[in-house]
């Protein structure tokens, strides 16, 4: 038996200016989470992942 040889998979980059600026869009209600992610051309579920812990970082700022 010959064992399968795997190929590692390189980590995606992601654009870290598309990021912040479909995060501003949402912020200030111009367009939703979904919207912003497609026309940033992100992943909906990094995006929302974004989103969430920087709402996360933004409340934890707020207590200091």
């Amino acid at each position: 038996n010959m064992g399968r040889l795997y190929k590692r998979k390189t980590p995606m980059t992601i654009d870290k200016e598309g990021l912040a600026k479909a995060a501003e869009q949402v912020k200030d209600g111009k367009m939703s989470v979904i919207g912003a992610a497609t026309n940033f051309g992100l992943s909906r579920t990094t995006f929302q992942r974004y989103i969430s812990m920087t709402l996360k970082e933004r409340l934890a700022s707020r207590y200091e």
